[in-house]
Protein backbone atom coordinates (compact mmCIF):
# COMPACT_ATOMS: atom_id res chain seq x y z
CA UNK A 1 0.00 0.00 0.00
CA UNK A 2 1.60 3.45 -0.72
CA UNK A 3 0.39 6.20 1.50
CA UNK A 4 1.59 9.80 0.48
CA UNK A 5 1.86 12.06 4.04
CA UNK A 6 1.14 15.50 3.15
CA UNK A 7 -1.06 18.46 3.25
CA UNK A 8 -4.47 18.34 1.50
CA UNK A 9 -3.94 20.14 -2.14
CA UNK A 10 -5.06 19.72 -5.59
CA UNK A 11 -1.12 18.22 -6.56
CA UNK A 12 -0.63 16.63 -3.55
CA UNK A 13 -3.97 14.46 -4.52
CA UNK A 14 -3.11 13.90 -7.63
CA UNK A 15 -0.16 12.29 -6.92
CA UNK A 16 -1.41 10.08 -4.44
CA UNK A 17 -4.06 8.98 -7.18
CA UNK A 18 -0.95 8.82 -9.91
CA UNK A 19 1.04 6.30 -7.60
CA UNK A 20 -2.67 4.69 -6.67
CA UNK A 21 -2.32 5.96 -2.82
CA UNK A 22 -4.00 7.72 -0.49
CA UNK A 23 -3.31 11.06 1.13
CA UNK A 24 -3.37 11.91 4.83
CA UNK A 25 -2.62 14.72 6.49
CA UNK A 26 -3.10 13.16 10.09
CA UNK A 27 -2.71 9.78 11.30
CA UNK A 28 -6.19 8.87 13.13
CA UNK A 29 -7.28 7.89 9.38
CA UNK A 30 -4.34 6.23 8.65
CA UNK A 31 -2.48 4.46 11.62
CA UNK A 32 -4.88 0.88 11.65
CA UNK A 33 -3.82 0.19 8.63
CA UNK A 34 -1.99 -3.17 9.05
CA UNK A 35 -0.25 -3.97 5.80
CA UNK A 36 3.35 -2.99 4.53
CA UNK A 37 3.79 0.72 3.31
CA UNK A 38 5.34 2.64 1.09
CA UNK A 39 5.71 6.12 2.43
CA UNK A 40 6.22 9.25 0.59
CA UNK A 41 6.24 12.33 2.47
CA UNK A 42 5.91 14.54 0.12
CA UNK A 43 6.11 18.07 2.33
CA UNK A 44 9.48 18.79 4.65
CA UNK A 45 9.83 17.22 8.05
CA UNK A 46 10.40 19.82 10.36
CA UNK A 47 12.99 19.87 13.01
CA UNK A 48 9.95 18.73 15.55
CA UNK A 49 9.83 15.53 13.95
CA UNK A 50 5.82 16.51 12.34
CA UNK A 51 5.41 17.12 8.56
CA UNK A 52 4.96 20.50 7.46
CA UNK A 53 1.27 21.87 6.76
CA UNK A 54 0.39 18.11 8.28
CA UNK A 55 -0.49 16.75 12.21
CA UNK A 56 1.59 13.93 11.52
CA UNK A 57 4.81 13.09 13.54
CA UNK A 58 7.03 10.87 11.32
CA UNK A 59 7.99 9.03 14.29
CA UNK A 60 4.74 7.81 15.79
CA UNK A 61 3.87 6.27 11.87
CA UNK A 62 7.43 4.34 12.49
CA UNK A 63 6.25 2.91 15.82
CA UNK A 64 2.49 1.67 14.78
CA UNK A 65 2.95 0.76 11.12
CA UNK A 66 4.67 -1.31 9.44
CA UNK A 67 6.65 0.68 6.56
CA UNK A 68 8.98 -0.78 3.99
CA UNK A 69 10.58 2.33 1.78
CA UNK A 70 10.30 6.01 2.74
CA UNK A 71 10.69 8.08 0.01
CA UNK A 72 11.22 11.70 0.80
CA UNK A 73 12.30 14.13 -1.75
CA UNK A 74 14.56 16.89 1.05
CA UNK A 75 17.60 17.29 2.47
CA UNK A 76 18.10 14.91 4.94
CA UNK A 77 17.85 16.53 8.60
CA UNK A 78 20.18 15.41 11.92
CA UNK A 79 16.86 14.18 13.52
CA UNK A 80 15.85 12.31 10.27
CA UNK A 81 19.09 10.77 10.24
CA UNK A 82 18.73 9.64 14.03
CA UNK A 83 15.38 7.87 13.00
CA UNK A 84 17.40 5.94 9.81
CA UNK A 85 19.93 4.95 12.04
CA UNK A 86 17.20 4.08 15.23
CA UNK A 87 14.60 1.81 12.52
CA UNK A 88 17.23 1.23 10.16
CA UNK A 89 15.07 2.72 7.22
CA UNK A 90 16.68 3.39 3.96
CA UNK A 91 15.60 6.59 2.42
CA UNK A 92 14.90 6.66 -1.49
CA UNK A 93 14.67 10.21 -3.65
CA UNK A 94 12.81 9.22 -6.58
CA UNK A 95 9.29 9.99 -6.69
CA UNK A 96 9.16 8.93 -10.33
CA UNK A 97 6.28 6.05 -11.15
Amino acid sequence: MKIVLGEKSDDNLAFAEKIKGILADEICGIKNIKNNIDLYIINKLLDNGFIEGTNIYLEEILLVMKINKIYYNFPITKYLNELIEIYHLEIYTDFSV
